[in-house]
């Protein structure tokens, strides 16, 4: 086995035990496996659930910032419930009549999973963690 298939299946082996216990019942895919890992990676607990329902919620409010062709791809990738599903995902699109080889449907998920892996990783989406607001302010303090 190569180095990038050695570590391929350390990271895969990584965020699936991250997210063992949260709807893991399936492989990841590479495009799951990048956002869970920079979701672990920013120090986030995946036992928290508040904290991962922001996580799901980020990662599905800034597919909307992809150009759509690329959020097209990522959406069903996402979704996906096989390790690979590229060859699949080609075949969905070709028959909406998208032409697409399975290298590319990989290359695309995968860059905008990194677009919001960055998100993930500057932490940018804890405001969308819900918690109990803070009492006002008592009398003289501010």
């Amino acid at each position: 086995m190569s180095a990038v298939g050695k570590k391929r299946q350390q990271s895969h082996a990584g965020a699936e035990a991250a997210a063992a216990g949260l709807d893991a019942a399936q492989d990841l895919n590479d495009a799951q496996c990048l956002l869970v890992q920079a979701y672990v990676e920013s120090g986030r607990d995946v036992a928290d659930e508040a904290q991962w329902d922001a996580f799901m919620r980020c990662a599905a409010n800034y597919r909307y910032s992809l150009p759509r062709g690329r959020r097209r791809v990522f959406e069903l990738a996402w979704h996906a419930q096989e390790d690979e599903p590229w060859k699949r995902i080609a075949a969905d699109l070709h028959r909406r009549g998208i032409h697409v080889k399975a290298d590319s449907v990989r290359r695309q998920a995968m860059r905008a999973a990194q677009q919001i892996a960055v998100t993930v990783r500057s932490r940018g989406w804890e405001r969308w963690v819900r918690t109990a607001p803070a009492p006002p302010p008592m009398r003289g303090e501010r």
